[in-house]
């Protein structure tokens, strides 16, 4: 019973709690219903906002022209359709343009200069009739551009009255036109560039010009730009014009050699050459000869030394001036001229020596080279030096002044050389010779002068050539003949001088050092030889090394040069020739030597030389020196009959 009366306050309690939520929830639901009614109210009161704003927006615009409007390219934002055609009025009245003419200074127009009006009609009202003002949203993301048809007047006549005032359209102000040429030489590219034709700014066309600027005007543009118009003068010539790129390929072949000559810096280039171009009447192109000529001989100036002046530094260490011969640097004037219109036809690039008709071995001023013979007149004394290097020192016995027959100076070249030579002097009426002497190295250089050995002579150098000298001829001693005949070549310079300055270092003979060397070395292997014998141990023979000596002379320890005037001496029995010295003395005519007589006729009147037969007769008493005492025996060289010479 208990439990059920327990049970029954337990339902009671549960409907009670029930009820009680029941309750507050219907509270809870009142403030919701509220908000959502507040909300519709705001919402509704904002979409009317709007819909106001955008009625009175559009009601705005209903005389007035959108933002982004432009009418003939004129912005009438916000502008009434009477302000709009207020404002391009103004435009009209207040327009001016600036004419751009080529290579002037611009000029302007004005409308007041052509009485410039425009007249649009109603077509500014049209298109505000046509703006639909509750499309006015649009214009905040598309701009409208509208077209006015509209008219533009000016008076023509008060146009072409101000052209004509124009300092554009005055021709005597204006630059010619000029034809395309070819321009001067350029030496930068060595060529005949094309010069490019100039129009120049005569307005030609003047009625286009008008048109033109009347065009722009009724249009309102702000520049009138002639610069870029076909209203102009032409040239009659053009860059491209075949005649003229046919004269440019014409002249450029001109120009196109190239010559050099080595040893001075010469270069015969486009410059010159483009200087020695000349047009004939018809319009031929050619060289100016004079001009070519003109070259050579500046080329021969600078190449030239035969028979100038040039300075020897002598064996000695003096220098020295030497001059005359025949020896050295000639162009051949005529034969380099024609040489060089080969080269300049065929336009070609050459480096090339000049045509030479005599030629020397070297373009320094010493032109002679490091090869050559010296021979002092003065010292009487001779030099071969060899690359440098002097080989042979010899004295010399030179021409006699007592005969008045002395060497000449100058420089010169070995015409040839050869052996067993016999010279000869002027012939006698009855065909003999007033003297022959045979000689064995004989080595001629100018003309009949040359050197030689002389066997006849005891003693040479000092002042014989002063009272017993030769004919011109250089006598040497035998073996000093012999030791130049070995070493000197055909074409070896040789240099004639006659000054007796006082000498700064004499040179040593080689020769003589030679034989000193060869003395030191015995000198030294006979102390070699003592010290062993003194250590009692000598020894072996290949033990011993001892410094082999070549001298570059023949030596002959047997002959003396420093004989007195009369005393007899022997001559050395020739060495067997060799197959190329036999060669050459076969070449040579038994008669060849100096005085051999050709059969020329030679006046009387001209000098007489080195066995010059003039036609006189000459006392056999009168007869003294190289090979002319009439009382010297015959001389036969050979191994088998040695004779005597006496000097």
């Amino acid at each position: 019973m208990e439990t059920d009366k327990r049970n029954l306050k337990l339902d009671d309690e549960l409907v009670n709690e029930i009820e009680s939520l029941k309750s507050n929830d219907q509270e809870n639901k009142k403030p919701e219903k509220k908000k959502k009614w507040v909300l519709t109210i705001i919402i509704g009161i904002v979409i009317i906002g709007a819909g106001i704003f955008y009625y009175l927006k559009a009601l705005s615009y209903k005389n007035v022209f959108f933002p982004n409007t432009y009418i003939n390219n004129i912005d009438v934002s916000g502008m009434t359709a009477e302000n709009v055609s207020t404002l391009i009025n103004n435009q009209v009245r207040e327009y001016s343009a600036e004419i751009r003419i080529l290579e002037r200074e611009p000029e302007i127009i004005s409308s007041s200069d052509v009485n410039l009006s425009m007249n649009t009609g109603d077509g500014i009202e049209k298109c505000m009739a046509s703006q639909n003002i509750w499309l006015w949203p649009e214009c905040v993301f598309k701009a409208r551009e509208l077209d006015v048809p509209a008219v533009t007047e000016l008076d023509d006549a008060m146009l072409e009255q101000f052209c004509a005032k124009l300092d554009s359209f005055d021709d005597a102000n204006a630059n010619r036109p000029v034809d395309a040429k070819v321009g001067g030489y350029d030496e930068a590219t060595n060529s005949y560039p094309v010069v490019p034709e100039y129009n120049g700014n005569i307005i030609t066309d003047k009625e286009k010009a008008i048109a033109l600027i009347k065009d722009s005007v009724t249009k309102l543009e702000p520049e009138i730009d002639l610069e870029r118009e076909d209203i102009y003068s032409q040239a009659t010539v053009k860059q491209d014009d075949p005649v003229l790129l046919e004269r440019k390929k014409e002249l450029d072949s001109f120009v196109k050699a190239e010559i050099t000559y080595p040893g001075h810096g010469i270069v015969l280039d486009g410059k010159t050459l483009s200087s020695w171009i000349i047009n004939d009447a018809s319009g031929k192109l050619s060289y100016d000869e004079e001009k070519i000529r003109n070259f050579v001989s500046m080329l021969a100036s600078a190449y030239d030394t035969l028979g100038k002046e040039r300075k020897l530094v002598t064996q000695y260490g003096n220098e020295t001036v030497v001059s005359g011969g025949d020896f050295g640097w000639l162009v051949d004037q005529d034969a380099e001229t024609e040489e060089i219109r080969t080269i300049l036809e065929k336009g070609e690039v050459v480096e090339r020596e000049p045509e030479f008709s005599s030629r020397a071995v070297s373009f320094e001023e010493s032109d002679w080279g490091d090869t050559y013979v010296e021979i002092n007149l003065a010292k009487q004394q001779v030099f071969f030096v060899k690359e440098g290097k002097l080989i042979v020192l010899s004295d010399c016995v030179s021409g006699g002044l007592q005969r008045k027959a002395p060497t000449p100076t100058g420089v010169y070249d070995i015409t040839y050389k050869a052996r067993n030579a016999v010279l000869r002097g002027p012939r006698r009426s009855d065909g003999s010779y007033q003297w022959e002497s045979p000689v064995s190295y004989w080595m001629p250089f100018n003309n009949g002068i040359g050197l030689h050995d002389a066997t006849w002579r005891g003693s040479f150098g000092g002042t014989i050539y002063k009272v017993n000298g030769s004919h011109g001829c250089v006598n040497l001693p035998l073996k000093k003949a012999a030791a130049i005949y070995e070493v000197i070549n055909t074409g070896t310079p040789v240099i004639v001088y006659d000054d007796d300055f006082e000498i700064m270092n004499m040179p040593l003979d080689p020769e003589d050092e030679a034989k000193k060397k060869a003395a030191e070395e015995k000198e030294l292997q006979k102390k070699i030889e003592a010290e062993a014998k003194k250590a009692k141990k000598v020894p072996d023979s290949g033990s011993v090394t001892t410094a082999e000596t070549k001298s570059p002379v023949i030596t002959d320890t047997t002959e003396s040069t420093e004989q007195d005037p009369g005393q007899e001496q022997e001559v050395p029995v020739q060495e067997p020739q060799t197959e190329s010295q036999q060669q050459e003395t076969e070449t040579v005519p038994v008669d060849w030597g100096p005085g051999y007589d050709r059969g020329i006729e030679v006046p009387d009147s001209q000098p007489s030389g080195p066995g010059y037969d003039s036609g006189i007769e000459v006392p056999d008493s009168q007869l003294s020196g190289h090979g002319i005492d009439v009382a010297e025996p015959e001389i036969t060289v050979n191994a088998e009959n040695l004779a005597e010479v006496v000097e």
